[in-house]
């Protein structure tokens, strides 16, 4: 998020990492977060830009206030794929965050990293990336959703309400989610 200029991270506890056992991260709490954060800030409604899991929270967002929204903005978002087709690209993406749990549990992160990548981007795709994009994917990593956190809470019926444009964004190596060519 941003506000004056001020990038705002909509994690709970950045910047320090998560510790992994307390039970308040999740994407419903990231959400309420939001919400609260909106209304202290006592400006309106807002434009709200949501990435990757980022998607899933302002989307909850939107289902939980509709009234805070002016524009929603998602940029390669999760949060709605249940709405959409099965693509071998949206099964290859699930497979991926499946097994990048698996190998998380291992201990073993940078195989469970170079593997999640080769999945998702293509061979060799990890080893090209720099020091802090290694970086910023370990310390993300630990966060990964769980299957049943990932199931879609948005319905057909719920974006039908919304009085607001969304804009869905995508790049041309982004993952395949929605059945672009």
């Amino acid at each position: 998020m941003s506000h004056m200029g001020h990038s705002v991270s909509g994690l709970r506890y950045y910047p320090e990492p998560w510790d992994g056992r307390s039970n308040d991260f999740s994407v419903d709490q990231h959400a309420s977060d939001v919400v609260a954060f909106i209304g202290k800030l006592n400006i309106g409604k807002v434009h709200l830009l949501g990435h990757s899991r980022g998607g899933d929270v302002v989307l909850r967002v939107a289902n939980q206030r509709a009234d805070l929204i002016k524009t929603l903005i998602l940029e390669d978002a999760s949060g709605f794929d249940k709405l959409l087709s099965e693509s071998p690209d949206s099964l290859s993406l699930s497979g991926a965050r499946d097994i990048l749990a698996r190998n998380l549990a291992t201990g073993n992160r940078e195989l469970a990293a170079q593997e999640y990548f080769t999945t998702t981007q293509g061979p060799g795709t990890w080893a090209k990336r720099s020091a802090e994009e290694k970086q910023l994917f370990f310390d993300n990593v630990g966060t990964v959703m769980t299957p049943e956190e990932r199931k879609s809470v948005t319905t057909c019926d719920q974006i039908a309400k919304y009085d607001f444009p969304i804009l869905l964004l995508t790049a041309e190596r982004s993952p395949k989610r929605y059945g672009q060519a």
